[in-house]
């Protein structure tokens, strides 16, 4: 499939295939609609104001399709259409064919113009604020042409313009060219290019090897693309460089940008790439292949705003919450956050019942699992200091200080039990051979002591019923899923075929979570990452969990509230009940908790650990919404009945409003009040920010209505 998808309103997903079919799928991934052309399908879609699908295909139509999927026209050019075709702002579409002419339609099919070009085209369109077309050729030329089909000027770059223009801010076109041939090595040197909307050049920029990538413009004015070379370049406005990144694989598909500035592209090799950027997405005329994030192809489509947000309320994490402990009246929370409910907190942090406190000193590191023996909380993950002591990967806080355990582990501690007040931890170490030892460790308070033989790999899950311990884990022995008694390791059940994330006693019976659909072993019951063992036997409860597809759901959580189990992780539905990553089983069937978490306006998002208080259900995950509500980041409630955070909705010290700002690759931001969201008075600046700072607003004592922006720089 070389055709990138385009995105309606609805979030239906349409493409093109090699196949010769065109499809439309829901954004659960199940298929919509299929329509079947001559010939293969290579260009992206264009999506105009009505919802039409228009797209080329090989077999020289471009078709003109309704939402759900009938022919409303078909054209027919004079060669193959393997490009893109773009709608401008009055709803003329254009695109280009193998007769190496650029068309110009009306919405109803009938043909406005066609423009000659003097070889094939290559690229795919860019449409400015003044209507003119942008294109690229075989001949080396970039092509402007005016809304009327008449040409406009042309830029000979130093070889053939495969890479599609887009435009920035100060509508600079910007494209990459195949470059010269050097003998020396025997390659293209590509280059990259920046146009004034005359055609003259701006500046451009040597690679070492052809540009095929479109670019994409960041609202500071970055320009990112990739090269034949395997090199991913940001350059700033002026044409310097800011960064490159080495994937070492071609890189010829079109970056994209997120709300938060982080970049993403892919490469020849199947490897996709996320690079913390400076911006988001320029809000320019065509800054992305095919003007905007869903790909629409549309200058007169409005840009969609980025649904997802960093708010101000005290209440919301900034990152990933990965463990949650009831401590006594206490909870604990885990992570990779650096603001717990508005306060600074270095990846661990504590509710106290009222307000949300910083563990002091913290951890250098994720956090992935909280026990505690008396007063006592230890912490396990991945990290290496804790307090600014040395600790490997694991430690202990009393209350004011942090220790660490011995020598701790040489890899990541993904989970700890208590049984007989004695810590255990999956652990690997050095025997007296010099030989890795991946399995189970006891802390006794003052020594580790290994806990049966080698398992292979380090369990992910442990558990205990207060009698034995229980591990789990992928391609551990024995099936995934062990149970120590005291004296051996033996496998609970037969084990499982899959991966063990979660282990959870309630009663008498375990349950278990992951990645698997089978419990007793490669021949057992069907049942779909949740399984429960009575002591005698495996049971499937209703069918378990699925994502798209059900090698790709995950449970990370389970935990029981009153007669209920409750199942967090990753999916999209339970017993065929449509809910995001979080259920509950009643014991005969599932149902949805509040519709379940959000990452995007999509879905997405995961569960990674429960906690409970009487009746109130507490989750941790990777989420920026929970029940649609979008002030909830991270970590949420449950009451039953709805979602909400846990904490004040707004925080004051002394009748000053404060928030806290995290930004950590040192960004310089500066915050800003109003009264009226019209005009706006710098409050303050805080430069290059590397950790939490927390800002509070003097001037806001007694002010009935105050509202506040931050903004870069």
């Amino acid at each position: 499939m070389q055709s990138s998808p385009a995105i309606a309103q609805d979030g239906t997903l349409y493409f093109g295939s090699r196949d010769r079919k065109i499809y439309a799928l829901n954004s659960d991934g199940t298929e919509k609609w299929e329509f079947l052309t001559g010939f293969i399908v290579t260009g992206s879609p264009a999506i105009g104001a009505d919802g039409t699908i228009y797209i080329g295909s090989n077999d020289k139509n471009l078709y003109a399709l309704s939402p759900s999927g009938t022919q409303q026209w078909a054209f027919a050019a004079g060669g193959d259409i393997a490009a893109s075709a773009a709608i401008s702002t009055n709803g003329t579409i254009y695109f280009t064919a193998a007769d190496q002419k650029l068309y110009a339609l009306n919405p109803d099919g009938t043909k406005q113009w066609a423009f000659a070009a003097a070889s094939g085209m290559l690229s795919s369109l860019a449409i400015g604020a003044d209507g003119v077309i942008y294109f690229g050729c075989n001949d080396k030329k970039l092509y402007a042409v005016n809304p009327d089909g008449t040409q406009r000027w042309t830029f000979t770059a130093d070889g053939p313009v495969w890479s599609s223009p887009v435009i920035g801010a100060d509508d600079t076109i910007y494209f990459g060219s195949d470059g010269l041939f050097d003998p020396s090595i025997g390659v293209y040197r590509g280059r990259f290019y920046a146009i004034n909307p005359d055609g003259s050049e701006k500046w451009d920029w040597p690679t070492g090897a052809p540009v095929r990538s479109a670019a994409a413009v960041a609202a500071d004015g970055t320009v990112c693309f990739g090269s034949d070379e395997g090199k991913f370049y940001a350059l700033n406005p002026n044409g310097t460089e800011r960064w490159e990144v080495y994937a070492v694989d071609q890189i010829e598909s079109s970056p994209a940008i997120r709300f938060d500035g982080v970049v993403y592209f892919a490469t020849y090799g199947g490897h996709l790439y996320a690079v913390q950027g400076s911006s988001p997405l320029a809000d320019t005329r065509w800054p992305i292949f095919q003007h905007d994030l869903t790909h629409s192809g549309n200058a007169g489509m409005g840009r969609r705003p980025d649904v997802w947000f960093y708010p101000f309320q005290s209440n919301a994490f900034d990152d990933e919450v990965r463990a949650v402990a009831m401590v006594g009246p206490d909870m604990y929370v885990g992570g990779d956050f650096h603001i717990a409910g508005g306060v600074p907190a270095s990846n661990i942090a504590r509710w106290d019942g009222t307000n949300w406190l910083p563990v002091v000193g913290g951890v250098n590191g994720s956090v992935y699992s909280i026990a505690a023996i008396g007063s006592d909380i230890y912490a396990g993950g991945f990290f290496t200091q804790a307090g600014g002591t040395n600790a490997n990967f694991v430690a202990r806080w009393d209350g004011t200080n942090w220790f660490p355990l011995g020598s701790g582990s040489r890899e990541f501690v993904w989970s700890l039990a208590v049984l007989n007040n004695e810590l255990y931890a999956p652990r690997s170490f050095l025997d007296t051979n010099g030989m890795t030892i991946n399995g189970v460790s006891k802390w006794n308070g003052q020594t580790w002591t290994p806990v049966g033989e080698d398992l292979g790999h380090l369990p992910f899950a442990l558990g205990t019923d207060g009698v034995r311990l229980f591990a789990g884990g992928v391609n551990m022995r024995q099936n995934n899923l062990l149970v120590w008694d005291g004296n051996s390791w033996s496998p609970l059940g037969g084990g499982v075929y899959g991966e063990i994330r979660a282990i959870t006693t309630v009663g008498t019976d375990i349950y278990v979570g992951g990645d698997f659909q089978r419990a007793g072993g490669l021949n057992g019951l069907p049942v779909n990452s949740i399984a429960k063992w009575n002591g005698t036997s495996w049971s499937s409860l209703g069918g378990g969990v699925v994502y798209r597809d059900i090698l790709d759901s995950y449970v990370f959580a389970i935990t029981a509230v009153g007669t209920d189990i409750y199942a967090g992780g990753y999916f999209l539905s339970a017993g065929g009940v449509p809910t995001t990553s979080i259920a509950r089983w009643d014991g005969q069937s599932w149902h949805s908790v509040g519709g379940g978490v959000q990452w995007d306006a999509y879905g997405g998002g995961s569960i990674n650990a429960f906690g409970v208080i009487g009746d109130r259900l507490f989750g941790g995950g990777a989420f920026l919404a929970a029940g649609g509500n979008r002030s909830i980041h991270y970590f949420g409630q449950w009451n039953g009945t709805s979602w909400s955070s846990l904490g004040k909705p707004l925080s004051f010290v002394n009748g000053k409003f404060q928030f806290a700002l995290t930004d950590q690759i040192g960004r310089t931001y500066g915050v800003e009040a109003s009264s009226d969201l019209v005009n706006w008075t710098r409050v303050t600046t805080y430069t290059n920010i590397g950790s939490v700072v927390q800002f509070i607003d003097n001037a806001s004592t007694n002010l009935s209505r105050r509202f506040y922006r931050t903004v870069t720089p």
